[in-house]
């Protein structure tokens, strides 16, 4: 009996002969011989098909059902990452994978964590049906609740059915529901006042369930507690008693805190463990002896702290100021303008911190400089440097220590930040441009280059070990700075530059271990050498240098190019380089198109020779789908300059009869070499085109649909239809 390999190798051989045959057969001009041709043409086709079907069945013997080969585990995992969102119809779409067959059926049902995410809104007429379906299938599992405002009179039948399960609900989130217009002709204060009445519906109704520790109010909103002064007759009063909150919740997610919230919430929360607030740091402050356990405390920036005149600065900031016992923060995240009171809360929690992400004026830099080498345990910091006038407590400085590092870091951010400065000269801030720096202003444009410099020297003793960076270059951080800085990270494997410099060619930063690097300007690209690249991000501005770049990398394997359509400047000339060795090995190609103010949809992408490319992505603004169909023509008449292309992933639909010609030509080409296209993701697909698609990634032969089914007419209900979904891997 042969061999497997014998088999594949006779297969294979037949393979050849059939698709010889059908290729050299005549053209069929003879009307008496058409329907005899037609029907010797169809048999080789069907005896060619059934050969490709058999070849498949030897080379992936393992059945294609996941639920066949994989652990019970394994399927649950990936049947999670293909639901929605709760509020998206999370609990309809496991219901519907329960269909597939039998045996999802049993392994489903079976799995109470699936069906452990509970949603209500009264959109969905099933609504209530759904959550008592999964209520009783997820039996003694702890329950998530997501409700979708507004509750309307089923939330009252909604709470009878979740009450004898209270004990059971862990974590509660509120959140719009995505097909809701109910709050559409509200502005977004009084739409966060009325998801403060529903939250305090939702509590009344339910209690406080005993173990709930999370709740997540999912609204983009600033959510203010008290009723805005300005009414709508429609609008209830806020109850008297407030919103009571259990005791027991740890997290709090997506709550923009205002400066009244606690007079309204009856609760101590002395157990939280997670705060996300807006409120300024300086009314904030006195809170923060109530949390005692908080872990993760962020402090976001947003207009309205400018809004009225400045920030307010406390009398007592020079006063010591007893300690916030916040001994279990980990993550400390600040945004805003720096506060006095900054210096001492992090002096305080210096020891314990893992994640600081902090926003310094450059005469901070001194006392940031002595507290960063008491963070041992450090592993993230991203700090923003700005020109906020500032006049340091002399008692907060410490003397400079660069002889002890911290091995633990592994993600670093340096950035700046320019701020507007109001009109008033005894305001705050002052207006400091990252690329020209007005004449009266080249003291402090100086000062700032020097304290830089020094940051960064301390950063580079404090942080060898950093493997993640993100460098923002501009006029005070300059390339001549950080060009040693990087130099010295030995186990740098990611890096994003961002931003602009000049004169980068005089200074090289070797960067021995980098794997993925990003940039936003391509000058950079002659001034780092990086022998160890796999993935190159650049914004394809000169692609001449990105050419001269990827020649010394005999490692590259992803590109990522963000390419600009524009009038004068076709996508043909930034995408074909003059050496055809500089993209040799590069197996992943990933084109994103840019919107400019005159884009020419005429501009076509042309390849050249990617003997490697394995993928590629076309990604990019709504005329992506033009150079999707400029792509499978360029791949119909040239489909050798990628001979082992797979994989095709357009982020728009190329024209139907473009891509079917081009997989025919591609799948059956007389060159055994030529790789197959086997795997395609697009938006969709019309129903009626699914078929003979999937025939032709198989590599089967197929009927093409008529001209009329491939037209755009054909597909015009498709366009607008919201239940189509992404294609992939036919």
């Amino acid at each position: 009996m042969p061999s497997i390999a014998e088999r594949l190798q006779a297969l294979e051989y037949d393979q050849r002969l059939l698709l010889e045959r059908i290729h050299a057969a005549p053209p069929l001009t003879d009307i008496l011989k058409q329907q005899t041709d037609h029907q010797s043409i169809s048999d080789t086709q069907n005896a060619y098909n059934a050969i490709v079907k058999e070849i498949s069945c030897l080379k992936a013997p393992v059945p294609c059902e996941l639920i066949s080969f994989l652990p019970t585990e394994l399927f649950i995992d990936c049947v999670k990452l293909a639901l929605p969102l709760p509020e998206r119809g999370y609990t309809t779409c496991l219901l519907r994978f329960t269909l597939v067959s039998k045996r999802w059926r049993q392994i489903l049902l079976s799995a109470p964590m699936l069906w452990a995410i509970i949603s209500f809104n009264n959109y969905d007429g099933d609504s209530l049906a759904t959550m008592a379906t999964s209520l009783y299938l997820s039996r003694d599992t702890m329950v998530s609740l997501t409700v979708c405002p507004p509750l309307g009179e089923e939330w009252n039948e909604a709470s009878k059915i979740i009450t004898p399960h209270i004990h059971r609900i862990q974590h509660i989130t509120v959140v719009n529901s995505p097909f809701s217009d109910h709050f559409i002709n509200y502005s977004s204060l009084f739409e966060g006042y009325l998801y403060i009445l529903e939250t305090v519906k939702i509590f009344e109704s339910l209690g406080h369930p005993p173990h709930i520790d999370s709740f997540d109010l999912g609204t983009p909103y600033a959510l203010p507690m008290h009723m805005p002064d300005y009414t709508i007759q429609e609008l209830p009063p806020l109850p008297s008693s407030g919103l009571n909150l259990p005791q027991n919740i740890r997290y709090m997610r997506h709550w923009t805190l205002q400066l009244d919230s606690f007079r309204h919430i009856n609760t101590s929360l002395s157990c939280l463990r997670e705060l996300h607030t807006e409120q300024f740091i300086d009314v904030f402050a006195p809170m923060l002896y109530s949390f005692p356990q908080l872990e993760v405390l962020s402090f976001t920036d947003r207009d309205s702290v400018f809004a009225y005149g400045g920030i307010p600065q406390p009398n007592d900031w020079h006063i010591r100021q007893r300690a916030y016992e916040l001994k279990s923060l980990r993550a400390f995240h600040y945004s805003q303008p720096f506060s006095h009171r900054i210096p001492a809360l992090i002096r305080q929690v210096a020891t314990s911190l893992v994640s600081l992400s902090l926003r310094v004026p450059y005469r901070v830099v001194n006392f940031l400089i002595g507290v960063l080498g008491n963070m041992h345990r450090l592993q993230q910091l991203s700090l923003t440097m700005g020109m906020q006038k500032w006049d340091m407590d002399d008692t907060f400085v410490q003397r400079d220590n660069f002889s002890i590092t911290v091995p633990t870091l592994w993600s670093l951010s340096l950035a700046t930040h320019s701020e507007y400065t109001p009109s008033n000269a005894n305001d705050t801030y002052i207006l400091t441009s990252n690329e020209h720096t007005p004449s009266d202003a080249n003291e402090t444009y100086i000062f700032c280059r020097q304290t830089c410099g020094k940051l960064i020297s301390a950063l580079k003793a404090l942080y060898p070990h950093v493997t993640t960076a993100h460098i923002e270059r501009n006029g005070v951080i300059k390339w001549e700075l950080v060009a040693p800085f990087l130099g010295n990270m030995q186990s740098l494997q990611k890096l994003q530059l961002t931003g602009k410099d000049l004169h980068v060619d005089e200074v090289s930063a070797t960067l021995s271990a980098l794997e993925e690097l990003s940039i936003d300007e391509d000058d950079i690209l002659t001034s780092i050498n990086a022998p160890k690249l796999l993935h190159l991000t650049h914004n394809g501005s000169s692609f001449d240098r990105v050419q001269q770049f990827c020649h010394r990398l005999p490692l590259l394997r992803k590109l990522t190019s963000t390419v600009c359509v524009v009038s004068n400047h076709s996508v043909q000339e930034l995408i074909h380089p003059e050496n055809l060795e500089s993209f040799i090995y590069v197996r992943t190609l990933h084109l994103r198109l840019q919107e400019q103010d005159d884009i020419d949809i005429s501009s076509a992408i042309y390849l050249v020779s990617f003997p490697s490319l394995v993928k590629i992505v076309l990604s990019g603004f709504s005329y992506v789908s033009s150079q999707a169909t400029f792509l499978c023509l360029c791949l119909l008449y040239q489909p050798e300059l990628c001979p082992r292309l797979q994989e095709l992933e357009f982020e728009g639909f190329p024209e139907w009869d473009c891509l079917f010609l081009m997989l025919e030509a591609r799948n059956f080409h007389r060159n055994c070499l030529l790789s197959h296209i086997s795997e395609l993701t697009i938006p969709f697909v019309p129903h009626h085109l699914r078929s003979s698609l999937s025939c032709l990634l198989r590599g089967e032969f197929t009927t093409r649909p008529s001209n009329c089914d491939l037209s755009i007419y054909a597909t015009r209900e498709t366009l607008f239809d919201a239940s189509m979904y992404v294609v992939r891997g036919f």
